[in-house]
């Protein structure tokens, strides 16, 4: 029984391939049928806007092979290559080569070595969350990056010297290590993205009550809009004025707090008014023996 993939590729080789979009998710090609699709595309002008080859057992070998003809493809705009085996050596390829401007690579493996990016690159979005990433295999990102998912990875407060990306609008560090202790490092970070970042999300780290207040001093009348610390054991209320200070929307849910007033401040930018919101209602509740601090944000 002919393949997906052979069926793409004869429509290609043929110039019957007339769709935007090449969908081959879940197919199994590996190296071999990452290369048979690299061959097929070469020299072909398809006009192509989006490559989904998500869950395909493709390695470094396919990824660079792929990235060699998407370097020529100028239409194209959309990569998902997720949950294959792609080492660091396939993720610099594809982050070096072509101008598409958004790249998924979550769920490969990466902790052979540095990823490298060039200045020159542009992305919207890039995404490189479970990939195993320590701090050090990202610093040589230096690429221009709207939103960066970095969630779901090895990341520890070194992440905040190792991001040398520009042009950051908002980062997504979910479920590492973060507990906000080196402060240096960290007010570094705030300097250097001041003027573009606008959302952090930092869900289910190791924040804590040390760590939040560090957060908040830190991020004091910055151009931040939205900060998640959902699921970080943040336990003590913090003050009224430094959540005045923060002038965004604050969410603090999962956090086993105390409980505490309504709070609604508001506070202006350079740009535009901003409220910070921090509609906390706390409740004790008996569930299964257990007494459950149920913190619920309202909007």
């Amino acid at each position: 029984m002919e393949s997906r993939l052979d069926k793409v590729i004869k429509q290609i080789e043929t110039d019957t391939f007339l769709g935007k979009v090449i969908n081959l998710s879940g197919e199994g090609i590996g190296d071999e049928g990452a290369k048979k699709l690299a061959r097929a595309l070469k020299d072909k002008n398809l006009n192509l806007e989006g490559i989904n080859l998500d869950e395909n057992k493709i390695g470094d070998e396919g990824a660079v092979k792929l990235a060699e003809v998407f370097a020529g493809m100028k239409e194209l705009k959309l990569v998902e290559m997720g949950m294959n085996k792609i080492g660091s050596n396939g993720a610099s390829a594809l982050m070096t080569n072509g101008s598409f401007r958004s790249l998924d690579l979550r769920g490969n493996s990466m902790e052979d070595g540095e990823i490298k990016a060039p200045s020159a690159r542009h992305f919207d979005r890039l995404n490189l969350s479970d990939c195993r990433l320590t701090s050090k295999i990202i610093r040589s990102i230096q690429a221009t990056v709207k939103s960066l998912n970095l969630s779901n990875n090895e990341l520890n407060d070194d992440v905040f010297e190792c991001i040398n990306v520009s042009g950051l609008r908002e980062i997504n560090l979910t479920q590492n290590e973060i507990t906000f202790e080196a402060e240096k490092s960290i007010a570094d970070f705030l300097k250097r993205h001041n003027d573009e970042l606008k959302i952090i999300n930092l869900k289910n780290n190791l924040i804590g009550d040390e760590g939040a207040g560090v957060c908040f001093k830190l991020l004091k009348n910055s151009k931040v809009e939205q900060l998640d610390l959902s699921w970080n054991q943040i336990e003590s209320w913090v003050k009224a004025g430094a959540l005045k200070e923060l002038c965004c929307n604050l969410n603090l849910e999962h956090n086993p707090i105390s409980p505490a007033p309504i709070m609604h401040f508001s506070g202006t930018t350079k740009d535009k008014k901003i409220t910070t919101n921090v509609s906390l209602e706390a409740r004790i509740e008996e569930k299964e023996g257990a007494i459950v601090n149920k913190i619920i944000r309202k909007r």
